[in-house]
């Protein structure tokens, strides 16, 4: 398998960003919080799309997504449509 180059590392961690941070917030604010919730992962996937996984669990080895969201956001983190919509489950 070919290696990456040094400008496409292998397994890359996701930096956690402020904007990131304000998308996961909204996000747990309209759904509500899960009793088990470890993490909330906003994933960028262009330029103001976001995959939002709420990951749940005793710990991070039997963890799971519970939910799952792909967003719009605009340019200060507003969300502006989510697939599927986000409801108060929690």
């Amino acid at each position: 398998m070919p290696k990456a180059s040094p400008d496409e590392p292998e397994n890359e961690p996701i930096a956690a960003t402020p904007l990131n941070d304000l998308i996961g917030r909204q996000v747990i604010r309209s759904l509500g919080t899960p009793k088990d919730l470890l993490k909330v992962r906003v994933h960028p996937v262009g330029a103001d799309h976001y995959r939002v996984n709420i990951v749940t669990g005793k710990d991070f080895a039997t963890g799971k997504i519970a939910n799952s969201f792909f967003l719009t956001a605009d340019a200060k983190g507003k969300i502006v449509s989510s697939t599927p919509q986000i409801v108060k489950l929690y």
